[in-house]
């Protein structure tokens, strides 16, 4: 049974390896709400890693978004320890960093904003340890807005026809006074 149990962790970790990229890896956002998920191995004890995720929006205007980190702990064969998310916005040629957390729910995300999700931490495991990073986002529809301006053209063309009614009446019942 623990011969198994190493033969998987090795195959994880050979996975991994192949897996764990350098350079960032594009996370299309879905917007139906659908639940997506990354999993991630990273090779090595001891090593702190810092994996970064762009985020493309493309779809919709803006985004309701929901990012949750999960570590899997296999005995002490995988595991990660300080794992958390962070949040970063682009600024001119920057990035501006919204919040670091393990999880965050209801984030608003403008499809204007180019935005990095990095996911960080440090393995502990024998063969380093292994997390998933699941995330989904409901498109939010751009708010109508009543026109206030033509409930008051209306209550200004109402007006209008309540003063000329008045005066019609009013030259009437002069007509009929000077006819009598």
């Amino acid at each position: 049974m623990k011969l198994k149990s190493l033969v998987l962790a090795a195959a994880m970790v050979v996975a991994g390896v192949a897996a764990h990229a350098s350079t960032p890896t594009t996370l299309t956002l879905p917007t139906g709400g659908v639940i997506n998920a990354v999993n991630a191995v990273v090779p090595g004890t001891g090593t702190s890693f810092s994996d970064t995720y762009n985020l493309d929006l493309s779809g919709a205007s803006s985004v309701a978004a929901n990012f949750t980190t999960t570590s899997f702990s296999f005995n002490d064969v995988l595991n990660l320890s300080d794992l958390s998310l962070t949040l970063y916005q682009g600024v001119g040629s920057g990035w501006v960093s919204l919040f670091t957390a393990s999880s965050v729910s209801g984030l608003v995300l403008d499809a204007a904003n180019t935005y990095k999700l990095v996911v960080s931490g440090l393995t502990s495991g024998t063969y380093g340890g292994a997390y998933t990073l699941s995330y989904s986002a409901q498109a939010i529809a751009a708010p109508v807005p009543e026109p206030a301006s033509l409930a008051l053209f209306a209550a200004g063309i109402g007006a209008l026809g309540l003063v000329g009614r008045r005066r019609k009446q009013a030259r009437q019942s002069e007509t009929d006074t000077l006819l009598a």
